[in-house]
């Protein structure tokens, strides 16, 4: 502080200092020693010469200070003094408070990712005036400054005053690198010197935990079969947030890279795959996924890695398999299917199925003429359908025959099973339709049962071996020699005296007969029918018997 006054008409003047309106007057003689730094207490001589003007240093700051001129002539006998008080003399006078100013109180948003620090740089500015000491200023634990952006950062700085006062100074503040994963608010920088107020700014910042995010941990069912992948594609999404490093995708390849990945559907596939963050983020990304060509048979489970510097990685289970169908039947070959004409279906015979790796159902087809069945003597027909568990058909009897109603001959034809991407196996089936040979006996006990007017009742035994499919019964009204015998391959059809009788009847009557007439029958046992129809016609069983009157 600078003390002036207006001097008086003495030669000299001394100033006294106090912090009380107290002054003890100088003596006559006095000639005491000046000091202008305030020594704290009481009273003190702080000039003594001709000025006009003194500044006191060492004061205390916001206090009041009381000063008191006196003028003195040297004479003689030394200084003698006016100890008489004037206008404003004695004079207080209260000094300057120190003050600090910032430009804010307070920071926030500093952020960074684990492992990207530090944050980005901010600033405030300071200043100081009436300052009686440095100006210093402190970061806390988590928080560092500097006078210059991008270096020598620290946890202090200090500035020393020009006449009290500091010009304004930008400060630079960041959240320190390094930090664990966690939310730093509420931490004040501040800034003092002696005797002025303290000023803080606040700073809020976060170090955010970098994350990786899947649409799904696992996907399934990739499959082809042998020689003819890859698999379908399938896809998932994935993302990240907080990132300080691109996500890398990679599929194993060690011992051998059995799944590829690609950001287009069915094109550009690979093993590995590199997505860069902007601003710490990668938006929502499809990534498709196949089982490679070119594999053996196998199961193939394996994981998709997706990893970012400082985050948790996420993995893809991935599933699939490549399939190798199998068929297998046995024996290959049926033979010996046979019956004669008229009396099918055959006997039945078998061979076993059985399915491994299959990825579809497993189909068995009859040929035109032959039929098939799981189930013996029953459900037969074209086709069979075996559906597999797990892939697998086991062990499974087929029942088979040669269809019923079919015309003499060989019938030499396959049986084919199928599936999808299974290599077809066949089994060979040989069968014949057989003429029935002639009938070995003739009928027994043909004889008349009833006649009326115009009626002729006849019975008889059937032949014992080799049994007839039927018997033809022809009649005559001339004689026994006028009934001509049938010739085989050449069925007759039933006429007035003309019938033919299914086996196992035993008995015709002929109806619209003349009355009183003598008819002549002859009776005929034969075997098959159509073409291949065979009498038996010696040693004919024949009857002549009268109508009534």
């Amino acid at each position: 502080m600078t003390v002036n006054w207006t001097n008086g008409n003495g030669s000299k003047r001394i100033v006294k200092i106090n912090t009380s309106n107290s002054f003890a007057n100088p003596a006559n003689g006095d000639n005491p020693t000046a000091d202008n730094s305030w020594n704290g207490t009481g009273e003190q001589v702080i000039f003594n010469g001709t000025g006009s003007s003194v500044t006191i240093t060492a004061l205390s700051p916001t206090t009041t200070y009381w000063y008191r001129v006196y003028e003195y002539n040297e004479g003689g006998t030394g200084s003698v003094y006016n100890t008489t008080t004037a206008t404003n003399n004695p004079k207080s006078q209260i000094t300057a408070t120190p003050t600090i100013v910032i430009s804010t109180t307070s920071l926030s948003g500093f952020v960074y990712n684990l492992g990207a620090g530090p944050s980005q740089e901010q600033t405030f500015t300071i200043s100081g005036s009436d300052l009686v000491a440095n100006l210093s200023i402190s970061a806390p634990t988590h928080y560092e400054i500097s006078q210059t952006s991008g270096s020598g950062y620290g946890a202090s700085l200090s500035f020393t005053p020009s006449g009290g006062t500091v010009s304004s100074k930008t400060i630079y503040v960041r959240l320190k690198a390094g930090l664990a994963v966690a939310t730093y608010n509420d931490e004040a920088i501040t800034a003092s010197s002696t005797s002025a107020a303290n000023k803080t700014v606040t700073c809020s910042g976060t170090v955010y935990q970098p994350e990786i995010t899947v649409s799904t941990t696992s996907l399934s069912a990739f499959s082809y079969i042998l020689d003819s992948g890859p698999s379908a594609d399938q896809s998932f999404t994935i993302g990240g947030t907080h990132l300080s490093g691109s996500i890398n995708i990679t599929v194993p390849t060690s011992p051998a890279q059995h799944y590829e990945i690609s950001q287009t559907s069915g094109s550009g596939y690979g093993a590995t795959l590199t997505l860069t963050p902007n601003g710490g983020t990668v938006n929502s990304t499809t990534i498709y996924v196949r089982l490679k060509a070119g594999l053996s048979a196998a199961t193939y489970n394996e994981n998709i890695t997706a990893s970012s510097s400082n985050a948790t990685d996420k993995t893809v289970v991935c599933s699939g398999r490549v399939y190798n169908p199998q068929i297998t039947v046995d024996p290959g070959s049926l033979s010996g299917f046979a019956y004669n004409l008229g009396a099918g279906p055959s006997q039945e015979q078998t061979f076993t199925i059985s399915g491994s790796d299959l990825v579809a159902d497993l189909s068995i087809s009859a040929p035109t003429h032959y039929e098939i069945s799981i189930s013996s003597g029953s459900e037969f027909g074209a086709s069979l359908t075996l559906t597999p568990s797990g892939g697998t058909v086991s062990n499974t009897i087929i029942y088979v025959r040669l269809k019923g109603n079919l015309s003499i001959g060989e019938y030499n034809e396959t049986i084919t099973s199928s599936s999808t991407g299974a290599t077809s196996q066949l089994v060979t089936c040989s069968g014949e339709v057989l003429i029935k040979p002639e009938p070995e006996n003739n009928v027994t006990n043909f004889v008349v049962a009833a006649v009326t007017i115009s009626q002729i009742k006849l019975t008889w035994t059937d032949a014992a071996k080799n049994s007839p499919d039927g018997y033809l019964i022809k009649g005559s009204s001339i004689n026994i020699s006028s009934i001509i015998d049938p010739v085989d391959g050449v069925p007759e059809s039933n006429s007035l005296l003309v019938q033919n009788v299914s086996a196992g009847i035993g008995e015709f009557t002929f109806t619209d007969l003349e009355e009183a007439t003598t008819y002549y029958f002859k009776i005929y046992p034969y075997t098959n029918s159509g073409d291949y129809i065979n009498y038996k016609t010696d040693s004919n069983s024949c009857h002549d018997y009268p109508t009534e009157f």
